[in-house]
């Protein structure tokens, strides 16, 4: 069995098989510090650059009324860029953590930067003998979350293609085939830039040994293998030179499966790590806890929702509003196009399940055949003959969702939520699907931003729920960000 792992490791996209006896070096053991580092100092210099590309437009558009001298801003540039980079610390944006498609990083972005500008703002209060602009400040947030999203953008594919290259990576085996060890897998290739890079599972039952499961996107998805049962640890540990094993088996049988990885690990000098059994299905709704020094996962405490629905209410009608009419043109347009292209209204119509259950109906500009049955399975690829040849482009770039800003105009959807389901899929939910309910469907939202748009809205529970669970002004913010970079990508989200 270990000769056939090397070719088993390669067909899964990870680093081939390096030869046995090979231990991590210096380099790598410093690895995640140096990483942190370099991340610091990107962000230092993408602030700087926002700063001044800021002030630079401040001067360019005339906004003030008296200008300081620009060698007295520099300096300030300076400070407060290190400022930001300590404010950064201080949310946990070098912690590591990226929660749920990634949206962890952009939240805390978020916080981060409108923190470090209403410390800037208070600053400027204090500070008497100079007259400086608060409009710098205002244009420099959405410059600076612009510019930094995309710088870890590009860090991100960077150091995800390093890693898969072996540099710097953890690698990793998954002790558990099962749903949650699956989606561990899904959670971490999604996540390459992190460096932890699963090679296979292992699995007690033999009936899963040799068989493969999907863990990324589309039919044509990178498979990951069961390598072997537990017997085959120390052999598969050292002919890949694994270096952390990730429990994620049923707690039926926990004790036994926590006494025999610590010391099988401590035993290879192996780091260990356990994952909840229940897995994405109730950790969204469960926080962590210390008690005493005992772990414990406990239900959230109820936050305080009533400012924050008011809040995201004015925020869907203003955005709403004014979007509409800005891109009235370009619907317009995009309508007459598509009379022009195929027979049939412009305009789908479809019934949908929102908010506590109560149907409405849906509204996007139309990119299948008039023809086609309009609850039939949605398209899985750009060639399904249904799409039109305008529909193709208009999925593709997400503006078949534009007319949803009539939706969210009359309260039916918000700008950020769930997708809406179609309501004979919603009349067979069980009642932990029914809570995706609890919540207003969106336009965007965390499944609408993921690569796992390729699968069905049913089959990924756990993104609508980690918004329900978590639902925020700032994680709203975080996923309009996201959304508008993965319209770009090609992801789409609208």
């Amino acid at each position: 069995m270990i000769a056939d792992i090397g070719a088993t490791v390669g067909t899964s996209e990870s680093p081939k098989a390096r030869p046995p006896g090979k231990t991590r070096n210096g380099f790598q053991s410093r690895y995640p510090d140096f990483v942190t580092l370099i991340q610091e100092f990107l962000d230092f210099a993408t602030v700087l650059g926002a700063n001044a590309l800021a002030y630079g437009l401040y001067l360019f558009w005339n906004l003030g009324k008296q200008h300081e001298d620009p060698s007295l801003y520099w300096t300030l540039n300076i400070l407060a860029s290190l400022g930001v980079v300590l404010v950064f610390t201080s949310v946990g944006l070098y912690a590591g953590t990226q929660g749920i498609a990634n949206i962890e990083e952009t939240l805390k972005l978020v916080k981060g930067v409108f923190c470090a500008a209403m410390t800037v703002i208070a600053i400027s209060f204090f500070i008497r003998e100079r007259q400086f602009s608060r409009i710098t400040t205002a244009l420099a947030v959405p410059i600076n979350l612009f510019l930094l999203v995309l710088q870890r953008l590009a860090v991100a594919r960077i150091y995800g293609m390093l890693h898969v290259r072996g540099l710097g990576g953890r690698r990793c085996l998954i002790y558990g085939a099962g749903e949650t060890g699956v989606s561990v897998a899904r959670c971490l290739f999604q996540s390459r830039h992190l460096g932890w890079i699963p090679l296979g599972f292992l699995d007690d039952d033999p009936a899963k040994v040799g068989w493969s499961y999907r863990v990324t996107p589309g039919p044509d998805g990178s498979q990951l293998k069961v390598l072997g049962r537990w017997e085959d640890f120390e052999d598969v540990a050292r002919a890949l030179e694994v270096t952390d094993l990730l429990v994620a088996v049923p707690s039926d049988h926990s004790y036994q499966v926590l006494e025999r990885a610590i010391l099988g690990c401590q035993s290879q000098g192996i780091q260990y790590h356990f994952v909840p059994s229940a897995g994405p299905h109730f950790l969204p709704s469960l926080e962590f806890r210390d008690l005493a020094g005992i772990p414990l996962f406990s239900p959230r405490g109820e936050s305080h929702l009533l400012f924050y629905d008011f809040l995201k209410r004015a925020f869907d009608l203003c955005a709403s509003a004014l979007l509409l009419i800005l891109l009235f043109p370009l619907l317009a347009i995009m309508a007459l196009l598509i009379k022009i292209d195929s027979t049939g209204p412009a305009i789908f119509r479809q019934k949908r399940t929102g908010r506590g259950g109560r149907e409405f109906v849906l509204y996007k500009l139309r990119t299948m055949d008039n023809q086609a049955p309009p609850y039939a399975p949605t398209p899985s690829s750009q060639d399904d003959p249904r799409i039109t040849r305008l529909g193709r482009f208009l999925r593709r770039t997400s503006l078949d969702e534009l007319p949803q800003l009539v939706n969210v105009l009359k309260g039916d959807m918000s700008l950020v939520g769930p997708r809406p389901e179609m309501p004979f899929i919603v009349a067979i939910y069980n009642e932990r699907q029914r809570q995706r309910l609890n919540v207003k469907p969106g336009i965007t939202g965390l499944w609408q931003i993921s690569e796992d748009r390729a699968f069905q809205i049913h089959e990924n529970l756990e993104y609508d729920l980690y918004y329900v669970e978590n639902r925020s002004f700032f994680l709203d913010l975080a996923i309009l960000i996201q959304t508008f970079f993965s319209a770009l990508r090609g992801i789409g989200a609208w």
